[in-house]
C-alpha cells in the first residue's frame, strides 16, 4: 500500500495549486484570468472550481500562506455553523437546539468531507441561502439578501450546489 490517503490528492495536485496560483496573481496586483501552470495554460476563470473570485479565497491571497491554509476550511465550517443557526432561529426553534444545529450541521458528511474542497464554499451557504428564502417566504426580508448569497454560491466553486440548493428550495 501507498503512504497517505489517496483520496486528497486532489487537494494535492489541484486545489493547493489553484489556490497558490491564484494568491500570485493577486500579490503581483494581477487579475488571475490565466493559469500558465496548467496544461500548456488554461483560463483561471473558466474553471469554476477555481474559484478566483470567492471572498474566501482573496482571504487567502491576503494572509500568510500557513495561516491561510489553516483558515480557509475552519472558515467554511464557521459560516456553515453559523448559516445553521441563523436558520434554525428563523424557523422559531429555541436557543439550545439551535446551537445544536450550528455544531452538528458543519460536521456533517458532506461538509466535512468537502472542507479542503471548493466545494466546501458553495455547501457552507446552503444555510444561509435556506435563511433568505425563509425570510423571502414570510415577508421579513427582500430578493436582495438571496441574491447576493446565489451570487457568492456561484463564485464559491461548485456550479451545482447552487442547483441542488434551488431544487431543495422548491
Amino acid at each position: 500500500a501507498e503512504p497517505g490517503n489517496p483520496l486528497l490528492r486532489d487537494v494535492t495536485f489541484q486545489i493547493e495549486p489553484w489556490l497558490l496560483a491564484e494568491r500570485g496573481e493577486w500579490r503581483a496586483g494581477r487579475l488571475p484570468l490565466w493559469n500558465p501552470w496548467q496544461f500548456a495554460g488554461a483560463p483561471f476563470w473558466a474553471n469554476g472550481q477555481s474559484a478566483p473570485l470567492f471572498p474566501l479565497h482573496l482571504l487567502f491571497a491576503a494572509v500568510p500562506l500557513q495561516v491561510g491554509f489553516l483558515l480557509l476550511p475552519w472558515l467554511r465550517l464557521t459560516i456553515a455553523g453559523c448559516g445553521a443557526w441563523a436558520l434554525s432561529r428563523r424557523l422559531g426553534v429555541g436557543e439550545t437546539p439551535a446551537l445544536l444545529a450550528a455544531v452538528l450541521f458543519p460536521l456533517s458528511g458532506m461538509l466535512a468531507s468537502f472542507a479542503l474542497y471548493p466545494m466546501g464554499n458553495a455547501l457552507a451557504l446552503v444555510p444561509w441561502a435556506l435563511w433568505a428564502i425563509e425570510g423571502l417566504a414570510s415577508g421579513v426580508s427582500s430578493w436582495r439578501p438571496l441574491a447576493a448569497l446565489a451570487a457568492l454560491q456561484m463564485l464559491g466553486g461548485h456550479p451545482e450546489t447552487v442547483l441542488h440548493t434551488g431544487l431543495l428550495a422548491l
